[in-house]
């Protein structure tokens, strides 16, 4: 009996080992991208992220929460603007 719990002591031990090897092989930083590219001019695009009211009919993260309240600053557009 106490020799299997070595074993497996010495297995888990192993497997510890072996896992905070490769993790300090690995990078401590990276990134992740995406891009898309959107068939409209600028002057289409720009009123739906320009204005955080607008932005906000659009945004997956404002609609996964409708229960959450919105406020918007003093301006909503542009430089400034801000909601919370």
């Amino acid at each position: 009996m106490l020799g299997v719990l070595k074993i497996a002591g010495l297995v888990v031990l192993a497997a510890v080992a072996i896992l905070l090897i490769y993790s300090a092989t690995r990078p401590d930083q990276f990134r992740i991208t995406r891009r898309v590219t959107i068939q409209a001019p600028p002057d289409v695009i720009y009123p739906h992220i320009g204005d955080l009211r607008r932005f906000n009919e659009w945004n997956p993260f404002a609609k996964a929460d409708p229960s959450s309240n919105i406020a918007y600053g003093a301006s909503s557009a542009g430089v400034g603007g801000s909601y919370h």
